[in-house]
């Protein structure tokens, strides 16, 4: 069995099992509130199911902007709908079978460089949109730590969850941004950083970057790095979307608890977002499949919500931000691959040429 076949059987046998786990998660979750379960399942209204998902939706359009301004910036402009399409279906992998983001990078790479973007490029693009999306995420979850530790104060192991999720999301905006700034940490990253994308790329595609296009990957980063710098319009529009984009998280949470007939103010909310984004963290499970509707249902009993329909309302809010966006984007990504033909004949004609393709 060759070195990619046995990651692949890995791959899939994490998925399973982490699948398998989520499902005993829940099992064990419903055995124990079976009638509160079905008295809150009873009473969801459907116009607010409706508007989370509207919600969610608008959530991955303000992704899509984001990445799209950031690419217009560094010299490729596309349209919004192709934009929003390779979000969709990299952000759901990324939920499915995501290895720090990696599986969902790889995708996202994959079709852009379909449509003759480079992949350091897309490497530049994901590092300043990554950069900016986890410090608004560490600003929201550090704001629901606050409201957990002023409000609950005697559950340690909830704002213990909630303080491990600020951290990783912190680090990570840590990270990108000493990347962004850093020369020297860079250059140590980026071979590492090629290597691992070429490892992702081609359990994506099969093929993967030359090695003597070594130099192009990291002179492309650069150049887009530097170009970054100096678009400050470009990054601020993407700061805006971004706080946008969160705020419609937030809000497709309150619709789904308002579906279940719960109104909740913004610091609750953040609360059991906070807890719920901590367990999403949680490598074997999907999404956090399963834990994170558990803790989010244990904190919201805890702010006054019934276990039932706090149950309902986090899997509500599963079902509009991880699920529909998922299988809408199984058939976004049959039209991604059917629109790939043109692109590569006019790569082939040489109409386009721009580096590292």
């Amino acid at each position: 069995m060759t070195e990619s076949r046995r990651h692949e059987s890995r791959q899939g046998m994490t998925l399973a099992l982490g699948i398998l786990l989520s499902a005993l998660i829940f099992g064990f979750l419903i055995a124990g509130h079976l009638k509160a379960l079905a008295r809150a399942s009873s009473q969801i209204q459907g116009r607010y199911v409706i508007l989370a998902a509207t919600a969610a939706m608008g959530s991955y359009a303000m992704v899509a902007l984001a990445f799209r301004k950031v690419l217009k910036a560094l010299g490729f402009a596309m349209s919004f709908a192709e934009i929003l399409g390779v979000v969709l279906v990299s952000s759901t992998a990324n939920y499915l079978i995501s290895s720090m983001g990696l599986s969902g990078f790889a995708l996202k790479a994959h079709l852009l460089r379909k449509r003759l973007v480079p992949y350091g490029t897309t490497v530049t693009a994901s590092v300043l949109t990554s950069v900016i999306l986890y410090s608004a995420l560490a600003l929201v979850v550090l704001g629901g730590l606050i409201h957990l530790i002023i409000h609950w104060g005697g559950a340690k192991m909830a704002w213990m969850e909630g303080a491990f999720g600020f951290a990783i999301f912190a680090a990570m905006a840590a990270m990108g941004s000493i990347l962004f700034y850093g020369r020297k940490f860079r250059s140590r990253v980026t071979r590492a950083m090629f290597h691992g994308i070429n490892r992702a790329l081609f359990s994506v595609s099969r093929s993967s970057i030359p090695p003597e296009h070594f130099e192009d990957f990291e002179r492309q980063l650069e150049e887009g790095l530097a170009r970054a710098r100096r678009a400050k319009g470009a990054m601020a529009a993407t700061v805006f979307y971004t706080c946008v984009d969160w705020s419609l998280v937030l809000l497709t949470l309150y619709f789904s608890f308002r579906a279940v007939g719960e109104a909740l103010g913004v610091g609750d909310l953040s609360a059991g977002f906070t807890v719920g984004q901590a367990m999403s963290l949680i490598p074997i499970l999907p999404a956090g499949l399963g834990a994170m509707e558990g803790s989010m249902a244990v904190v919201f009993e805890k702010l006054g919500v019934e276990f039932g329909a706090a149950l309902i309302a986090a899997l509500v809010y599963r079902a509009a931000f991880y699920m529909l966006p998922g299988l809408v984007s199984v058939f976004v990504l049959w039209g991604l691959k059917v629109s790939e033909p043109d692109f590569v004949r006019r790569s082939e004609r040489g109409e386009v040429e721009n580096g590292l393709l």
